[in-house]
């Protein structure tokens, strides 16, 4: 996600951005049925308090909340757009390609608009304080041990020299 971002591939780090929060939640509570209620409920722990912490306007709590995040996430995932829609109300979330000061929120037209850098750190931060949250968890160590993973060609060609051992 940070590599994206840093070789200007936003929408890729967007993607990434909007695609952890699912990778994490299921991880700690993994099941069917249970997107979007876990979703919701990780990005308001991790990437939206940290959010808060930069921008903690009591006017505006919560630049992004999950519920805003789920809907983007919807949104852009499954249709390539930044307007949510669906039953619960969000706020549109539009983003800039680099930084111009601080994100912030168009309260008039219930618009945020915030850095590609400023999410993709928020998300990252949010991953890494799961992580350590999550350090001494046997169960999250073992999920984590699942994910996928892609061998480098020498890991590929000592798993097919051990099969043909095997055989």
């Amino acid at each position: 996600m940070l590599e994206a971002e840093n070789d200007g591939n936003n929408y890729a780090a967007i993607a990434l951005g909007l695609t952890l929060p699912d990778i994490c939640g299921s991880i700690d509570q993994p099941g069917n049925g249970k997107s979007q209620q876990r979703y919701i409920a990780w990005w308001d722990a991790y990437p939206g308090a940290y959010f808060n912490e930069l921008f903690s306007d009591p006017a505006d709590p919560g630049l992004i909340s999950g519920v805003d995040a789920w809907a983007l996430r919807c949104a852009f995932l499954h249709s390539g757009q930044d307007r949510p829609s669906g039953s619960k109300p969000a706020k549109r979330v539009r983003f800039i390609s680099e930084r111009i000061g601080s994100a912030g929120s168009d309260a008039v037209n219930g618009v945020v608009y915030v850095a590609v850098d400023l999410f993709v750190r928020a998300v990252q931060r949010g991953v890494e304080r799961w992580l350590a949250d999550r350090s001494g968890d046997e169960d999250v160590g073992d999920r984590l041990q699942q994910l996928l993973q892609i061998m480098s060609p020498d890991e590929f060609y000592d798993l097919i020299i051990d099969a043909v051992a095997i055989n």
